[in-house]
């Protein structure tokens, strides 16, 4: 076992690390559970629009994450600590994140223009943190179970920020005007502001000592080595196109929770307690997950995952829930589910971009990790575009009561592409599982 991994096993450096997750995804869960509702139903932007503007911001952070993946990669033997990032883009990741939920009056005829504005420089701020600090996934240990550890616990860390978020979800939409909703989300967005920033820098801290104590030597590569040592690897390329069907059919369930809510249950405030009962489900699947993952496989409790979203979300189709409870508990096992699944993910690939049984480690980590962290990114830039276009299709009007047929409309795009998803991803998870296991057989 590496010096590396020795150094590991002290919780400091495992829980510093994992402490960013708090950091991003109070930006990223924002972004990802409430902005679409927000660009819609609180700013009032036309659904089509709000298409278009998502096409063009996730366009430019897909450009910007491959090209920044491969320059990381090109010249990390001169960049050695890669905490740097998050010291150096935390303050403009914040404040434009915090200036996208909250447009000054001067721009209130001009809403687009600045959303799509703040939107550019917020994706732009955001990849140039989060790359780097995935990368730090495959330099900071090879043991596969430690890499599990790692990914279950920045998951747990980023379950108590979905919580947070969750909570402002439910004091939004418990507001009963629009121009309520609009007032108390400046003080909401300053509080998470403060300690989304906050965390992201202690975790950089903690992680930047941690890189001191273990430089490695890097070689310098040129981008036409470095997309060859990528595209080398097969093994992982398959595994990307699991992570990419996944990525882009499991964020339309979460995405459609706030209109599921507000428009067939009757209760918008009820999605802030459906995302903090889910989180909760999620903060105990990851543990577990982690454990029976070490035990049994975490190929094979990924492939378990998938089986069990099949089954839950067909359970969903036949309730058709309606009540609070019923939807609160059927969202919580399977957006539970959900994450432990992306959980797997993100622990599985360190081991396939560095197998654990290579005599020789050679392999591309900082743009394999960066290619597989802007493909996801891609997929779940798209899910929010496919629910503008489906609900342009089915001639979906905001702030107004759907007919049976929209109601209807809602409740499918939300089921059916997560069901579509799992049974795309265990057919190829089928079919080369035995190569994936390979990589663990020492």
């Amino acid at each position: 076992m590496s010096n590396n991994v020795n150094k590991c096993h002290n919780w400091i450096w495992l829980h510093g690390y994992s402490l960013s997750g708090i950091g991003k995804t109070v930006q990223w869960a924002s972004i990802d559970l409430l902005l679409l509702i927000f660009l819609t139903d609180i700013l009032l932007i036309p659904v089509e629009v709000v298409a278009i503007m998502l096409s063009i911001s996730l366009a430019w952070e897909v450009f910007i994450g491959f090209a920044l993946s491969v320059l990381i990669e090109k010249f990390k033997h001169r960049i050695r600590k890669f905490s740097y990032f998050a010291f150096i883009f935390s303050f403009p990741s914040v404040l434009a994140y915090a200036a996208l939920f909250t447009p000054p009056p001067a721009f209130i005829d001009n809403t687009v223009n600045y959303v799509l504005a703040v939107m550019l420089i917020f994706r732009l701020t955001y990849i140039t943190i989060d790359i780097p600090n995935n990368t730090l996934m495959v330099t900071l240990t090879d043991s596969p179970n430690l890499r599990t550890k790692l990914s279950s616990l920045r998951a747990i860390y980023s379950a108590f920020a979905s919580l947070l978020i969750s909570v402002v979800i439910y004091l939004v939409f418990q507001q009963n005007t629009l121009e309520q909703q609009y007032q108390l989300l400046p003080s909401l967005v300053i509080i998470t502001s403060i300690i989304s920033l906050s965390t992201m820098l202690i975790s950089a801290y903690i992680t930047c000592q941690f890189e001191q104590k273990n430089k490695s030597t890097y070689v310098k590569k040129s981008t036409r080595e470095v997309f060859r040592l990528l595209t080398s690897n097969k093994l992982l390329i398959i595994f990307i196109s699991i992570s990419m069907v996944s990525y882009l059919t499991f964020p339309i369930f979460l995405k459609s929770v706030p209109y599921y809510t507000k428009y067939i249950v009757g209760d918008a405030s009820l999605s802030g307690v459906v995302f903090f009962c889910m989180t909760i489900a999620q903060i105990f699947t990851f543990h577990w997950s982690e454990k029976i993952a070490r035990v049994k496989g975490k190929l094979n409790v990924l492939y378990i995952s998938y089986i069990c979203i099949i089954l839950m979300s067909l359970l969903f189709i036949l309730f058709q829930p309606r009540s609070d409870i019923q939807f609160t508990i059927l969202c919580s096992f399977l957006g539970a589910l959900i994450a432990s699944t992306q959980m797997l993910l993100w622990a599985i690939v360190p081991d396939l971009i560095r197998p654990i049984n290579a005599k020789s480690i050679h392999q591309s980590g900082a743009a394999a990790m960066g290619f597989f962290a802007s493909v996801n990114k891609l997929m779940k830039g798209l899910a929010p575009i496919l629910i503008s276009f489906s609900y342009f299709l089915i001639d979906f009007e905001p702030n107004t009561t759907q007919s049976n047929q929209g109601e209807t409309s809602i409740m499918l795009i939300m089921i059916i592409f997560p069901v579509l998803g799992s049974i795309a991803s265990l057919i190829i998870l089928k079919k080369y599982k035995d190569s994936f296991s390979s990589v663990y057989k020492h």
